[in-house]
């Protein structure tokens, strides 16, 4: 009897461990792991650039150009930049070099401009600056220059400087210089010296420091007075 429960009890065992129902997989080898890929971080977004068109100025019609000087910068440091200049307000004139940063503008009048400077990087972000630009006509001049008593004492081709001429007159104003010796009453005009000749005994140039030197091919002992017309 006792040998028949022993065999009864082995095979409710063996039922168990057989069984659907009981039985439990055991994980595949490596899974439950979690895997973590690391991916770089996408680049900033694209910063547009700075145009710079400098300051707004105000000056004096003594020629009917000037100059425009524009900067431009990339915040990022790796684009390529263009830039263009434009006028957008103001009697017409020309641009010589719109795409230059440093440009020349002519024909201009007397009144008000206004030049817009853009910049464009190779993502064709862009960005303006504008300039106004006020050009006043020149004030009437009603008296000459004149510069008295200079001492001219020296032998046959020496000379007499008037240093920084521009600050008498306007800048690449015509003039004409004359001369009148001390105790005369008589103004001899002196002559570029691009006209010189023999008969000429008075003459002058105006050299890079625009200073006036003038020359005489006598000897001369004497103060002079200069009287420059403009």
């Amino acid at each position: 009897m006792k040998r028949f429960y022993f065999v009864l009890f082995f095979a409710g065992v063996m039922i168990l461990l057989v069984s659907p129902g009981c039985s439990k997989e055991l994980p595949a080898s490596g899974s439950g792991i979690n895997t973590v890929t690391n991916h770089p971080p996408p680049p900033p977004p694209n910063r547009p650039p700075v145009a710079l068109a400098g300051p707004d100025f105000t000056g004096t019609l003594y020629s009917n150009d000037m100059k425009l000087r524009g900067h431009a910068y990339d915040q990022d440091m790796d684009n390529t930049l263009t830039t263009n200049w434009t006028q957008i307000a103001g009697a017409p004139c020309t641009i010589v070099s719109p795409q230059s940063r440093t440009t020349v503008v002519t024909n201009l009048l007397v009144g008000e401009y206004q030049f817009e400077l853009l910049a464009r990087d190779n993502h064709g972000a862009t960005n303006t600056d504008k300039i106004v630009v006020k050009i006043n006509s020149i004030e009437p001049i009603t008296s000459p220059v004149n510069i008295f008593n200079l001492s001219w004492t020296c032998p046959m081709g020496c000379s007499i400087p008037i240093y920084n001429i521009y600050s008498h007159i306007p800048p690449n104003a015509p003039i004409r210089v004359f001369i009148k010796f001390v105790n005369s009453a008589i103004w001899h005009e002196a002559v570029p010296m691009s006209q010189y000749s023999p008969s000429n005994s008075i003459y002058y140039e105006i050299d890079t420091e625009n200073s006036i030197w003038l020359y005489t091919d006598v000897d001369v002992n004497i103060n002079v007075d200069v009287r420059i017309l403009f």
